[in-house]
């Protein structure tokens, strides 16, 4: 589906019953499990066996053999999992202003992987909830957030955290929109002959996988070039037709049909669908929305393979934004939010103990060559078997352990302020070489010594020689929505006010090797001092009478 574009509304009806939410969730994962099986099968067949020609009297033999059969299995798997993962949730809440029901026609526009032929368009319609001031920003109308800075009121404080420039966190927030540098929230690329019209995220990721495609040909392909090695069953019909009617043609619609030669190891292919459809996942509006955070300060990563018959290409894809000119755009008065993180802790495992046991009466008819090869036995053998079983199955499952859930969750049931910010998106592709599996197995480990680094190669932005890469930069704007909860009662930007987010980052430290360990396992030993004094070096030290912290460090000052 290339577009999906509202063409028209109606209104059904209004109520102030109705609660909505719009949830975004990103969840980072560090988990691992582990299991052990082991199965055991016996087989039992029983019967006499009758031969209906003898050797020397015909050039082969038949063979019946009938009885009855048994069977019985059991498999017992054992398993264990630990690790964590944690979630951070921000929710849209609307409680109590009115919302409106809407019949919304779209405009759909549909095309078919491969196919260079515009898209299909047709008409759909559904039943569409959301708030008046929603339906006034979609129509294009004045939505009421800058109502009070048109009336001269002044913006409020912002909170400490959201500095002007590179923030270092978002705190509670919760996104709303991308838009281009000119506010559009789409945008018809000059050379698009279809006119359809493409988001901020949509142009960049159709950047990226276009980059990528002209430094790796065979990594990935944007997807209205990819055309399966087999053709369907469309596409046959019409070259049928072709060669029927206009067999000069023929030609030229070969010509015309993007797939390049690459494209005819059916491996190679999925490999690069597997590439292209994790880009676009990473960089969708959903992903990069629930993720902006982590886009803005360590990036996103991106993991592509390119396998060959003796080793493999790992890449890892980073996408980093930048946020600059923040700047007050107005009240949303009528949506809340929740915003929660949530922590899981994992130590489980379960036990599993399955039986089986089948039972029934078959018959080989078999006619078997009398030629014998150097071993005695006969070269050619066909046979055909008739029976009936019938199995039991019994099994028994045991689960222990346990999983921890905390969810700590912020609830703000009024307004919302909002804030724009200037988003700069840059690409660096990486990535290294190494042996694949059999190749180290058969060189019992030695050839994964071998591991070749793959150059930094910057797709969008500058380089570290100042030279501009795919045009710079891609930039657009962001809008996002803080509760006034935040709003401080004093400026933490005037001059002499206490505000931590305006001093420079620290640099990492490095951390002694006894520390990181003591940290791992939750066995920190705090040495006996005076209340409120901390270690001088931040060392762990350990003394009589001291005190164990699980989950924290001591700091110094």
């Amino acid at each position: 589906m290339e577009e999906l574009i509202p063409q028209a509304a109606m209104l059904v009806g209004e109520t102030d019953q109705a609660e909505m939410r719009d949830i975004n969730t990103t969840t980072v994962r560090s988990e691992r499990s582990r299991a052990q099986g082991r199965s055991l099968l016996l087989q039992a067949v029983a019967g006499p066996a009758f031969n209906f020609f003898d050797p020397g009297t015909a050039p082969f033999n038949l063979r019946l053999q009938a009885g009855p059969t048994a069977q019985y299995s059991y498999a017992r798997t054992w398993s264990a999992g630990l690790g964590g993962a944690g979630t951070l949730k921000s929710a849209g809440q609307v409680k109590g202003p009115k919302t409106a029901l809407y019949l919304v026609v779209k405009s759909v526009r549909v095309r078919r992987a491969g196919d260079n032929a515009p898209p299909t368009r047709f008409l759909t319609w559904s039943l569409d909830r959301m708030t008046s001031s929603e339906a006034r920003r979609l129509a294009g109308w004045d939505d009421g957030t800058a109502l009070a800075l048109r009336n001269g009121a002044a913006p409020p404080f912002v909170p400490p955290y959201l500095t002007v420039d590179r923030p270092r966190t978002l705190g509670m927030h919760r996104v709303k929109e991308f838009t281009f540098d000119d506010g559009l929230r789409t945008r018809v690329a000059p050379d698009a002959a279809d006119g359809v019209g493409r988001t901020l995220l949509d142009a960049f990721a159709d950047g990226v996988v276009e980059a990528v495609s002209h430094l790796n040909q065979g990594l990935v392909v944007p997807l209205d070039q990819l055309l399966p090695p087999d053709l369907p069953k469309g596409w046959r019909a019409r070259l049928g037709r072709l060669l029927k009617h206009e067999p000069d043609q023929v030609l030229r619609a070969a010509r015309s049909l993007p797939v390049p030669p690459r494209w005819t190891d059916p491996v190679k292919y999925r490999i690069a669908l597997q590439n292209t459809l994790q880009v676009l996942g990473v960089l969708s509006q959903q992903n990069v929305t629930a993720n902006l955070e982590a886009l803005t300060t360590v990036g996103l990563p991106i993991r592509l393979t390119d396998p060959d018959s003796v080793g493999q290409t790992s890449y890892t894809l980073r996408v980093h934004g930048t946020l600059t000119g923040r700047r007050y755009e107005g009240k949303d008065v009528s949506e809340g939010m929740r915003f929660s993180a949530q922590g899981v802790d994992r130590l489980d495992g379960q036990t599993s103990a399955k039986r089986g046991l089948d039972l029934g009466f078959e018959g080989t008819f078999s006619g078997r060559d009398i030629n014998a090869d150097d071993a005695g036995l006969p070269r050619n053998t066909l046979g055909l078997t008739l029976g009936a079983r019938r199995g039991w199955q019994w099994e028994a499952e045991t689960g222990f352990g346990s999983t921890v859930t905390n969810e700590p969750m912020s609830v703000s049931n009024q307004p919302t302020h909002l804030y724009r910010y200037d988003l700069s998106l840059t690409a660096t592709m990486s990535g290294y070489w190494r042996p694949r599996g059999l190749v180290r197995g058969l060189g019992l480990g030695l050839p994964g010594l071998l591991v070749l680094d793959e150059p930094v190669n910057v797709l969008f932005g500058r380089t570290p020689l100042g030279r501009l890469r795919g045009g710079g930069p891609m930039t657009g704007q962001v809008l996002i929505g803080v509760p006034v909860q935040h709003t401080p009662d004093a400026d933490p930007y005037a001059d002499g006010a206490l505000n931590p987010y305006l001093s420079d980052e620290p640099a990492p430290a490095p951390l002694a090797t006894e520390r990181a360990l003591a940290l791992a396992k939750g066995d920190l030993v705090l040495p006996r001092t005076p209340a409120g004094a901390g270690p001088p070096d931040g060392s762990p030290t350990a003394g009589h009478g001291s005190s164990r912290s699980s989950g924290s460090t001591p700091s110094s000052s």
